[in-house]
């Protein structure tokens, strides 16, 4: 006989943003490039980020919230990110 789980939503979302699946490999030298520029360069906006190295807005902003996730870089004022300090 089938027998169900209960379970809240909020605790089911917590449990999936902790299971965490690998990274296609060019994703992670891109995450390890915009830490490095931003490291190097000091802060930048999105806008300057995805221009420089040369990928789409969307792109930079999925990029630069994994590695906000992570807790390698900071959102600053006046729509900036920079490493963490």
């Amino acid at each position: 006989m089938p027998t169900a789980i209960r379970i809240k939503l909020a605790d089911l979302l917590i449990i999936l943003m902790e299971v965490r699946r690998p990274l296609d490999p060019e994703i992670e030298k891109d995450l390890e490039t915009i830490k490095q520029h931003l490291l190097t360069s000091g802060p930048a906006r999105t806008r300057d980020l995805a221009m420089e190295l040369h990928m789409s807005y969307g792109a930079a902003i999925h990029r630069l919230n994994l590695l906000k996730d992570r807790g390698l870089i900071v959102d600053l004022p006046d729509h900036k990110y920079g490493g963490a300090t």
